[in-house]
């Protein structure tokens, strides 16, 4: 199949790309715009560059022509965005496009995203949203689009003949596509390609923050608690990593022992806890029951769940600091984890059956498939 992916976020594309190239499939992943986080590469963007009337016009137009460009798809896959067109004159109008050159159209969904924003979660309350959008510039955009609430995008969502979601407080998604067939697919990892620098029972183990966001993560309570760690003990070290590549990054990690994530999304971790627990660090982050009614597996994660309390979360990082001997048991468990269940290839093979599904079959015979789940 030839697949086209949209927009990166936290190298999950990258992951899948890599995954589907190893099936033997033809892969394209293309970003809105020049600048993604952490500075992952991309095959193309579709940036609209210059400021005046004038450049924008002609943007467009070559955004058009380009799209056209790249030929005909089978898959289109979108996160984060539902659209490959940036400005409001012309977004989603690259879902028609796509479809009547024959793709199916397909959406991950990761939690912060457009269709995620445009519905509401109403039964997992530690989210990260509010304080994202109290304390980072990113998020005013989603509280934009929480109000707004995009009517053209309901307009386009019936085009969709795939939700994905990424983990069980994320299926939301779902409800907003209402032709799609619905599965849950873990997020992917390539494992081999991280070096495994696993957690030291050092005299003092370095605990290491490396926001996206700070808000998001919920920095802020973090710093908290280490301050409340360090008014008890002194055997430890802080160190708050944030603005680098991924590459650099991941050179910046090489001395980490403890890894603390993010505190929100008690029930659900994303790639950065899945990365460094395949580097074997003690990773604390989000872990819980409501993600493990999809991904039962998931109860068996090696993770240390956070909490949104700073005294509540000093105390779990003493505990893991009272347990320095275990580190290396926990490190080979992490990476053995991450291996068996996150791995690109199972995680690619699992899109792969659930598009080949309606792969080359007529729109007639698309509407009457039966609902696919994966990943339970």
């Amino acid at each position: 199949m030839k697949i086209l992916l949209i927009n990166e976020a936290s190298g999950v594309h990258a992951y899948l790309k890599r995954g589907l190239l190893s099936l033997g499939h033809e892969v394209l992943l293309a970003n809105p715009v020049r600048d993604n986080y952490q500075q992952r590469s991309t095959d193309l963007d579709f940036s609209i560059i210059g400021a005046t009337r004038f450049h924008r016009l002609i943007g467009i137009i070559d955004s058009h022509m380009k799209l056209r460009s790249l030929g005909r798809f089978d898959i289109v896959n979108y996160i984060n965005c539902m659209s490959l067109f940036v400005r409001s004159i012309n977004r989603y109008r690259d879902i028609d496009i796509l479809k009547k050159s024959g793709a199916l159209i397909s959406y991950y969904g990761l939690g912060c995203d457009e269709a995620g924003l445009l519905r509401v979660r109403t039964d997992a309350s530690d989210l990260a949203c509010a304080s994202c959008m109290e304390y980072d510039e990113l998020g005013r955009g989603c509280e934009m689009t929480i109000l707004g609430r995009r009517p053209r995008a309901s307009g386009y969502a019936d085009r969709f003949n795939f939700s994905i979601s990424s983990a069980y407080v994320y299926s939301h998604c779902h409800d907003f596509f209402p032709l799609a067939d619905h599965a849950n697919i873990q997020l992917p990892i390539d494992v081999l390609s991280l070096p495994f620098s696993p957690a030291s029972g050092r005299a003092k183990p370095i605990i290491v923050h490396s926001p996206t966001r700070r808000g998001f993560k919920g920095t802020h309570l973090i710093v908290e608690a280490i301050s409340i760690l360090g008014s008890r003990r002194s055997d430890f070290e802080f160190r708050l990593i944030e603005n680098l590549s991924h590459e650099k990054y991941m050179q910046a990690m090489g001395d980490c022992d403890i890894y603390v994530d993010q505190v929100h999304s008690g029930d659900a971790h994303g790639v950065a806890a899945l990365e460094n627990l395949a580097m074997g660090k003690v990773v604390v982050s989000g872990n819980g029951e409501l993600n493990w009614q999809s991904f039962h597996f998931m109860r068996k994660a090696p993770i240390v769940r956070a909490s949104s309390n700073p005294v509540v979360l000093a105390n779990k990082l003493s505990d893991l600091l009272d347990q320095k001997k275990e580190f290396l048991n926990l490190a080979h468990a992490g990476r053995q984890y991450v291996l068996e269940h996150h791995n690109h290839v199972l995680v690619a093979s699992l899109f792969l059956s659930l598009w080949g599904g309606r792969a080359g079959k007529s729109p007639q015979h698309q509407a009457c498939m039966p609902l696919s789940h994966f990943g339970d």
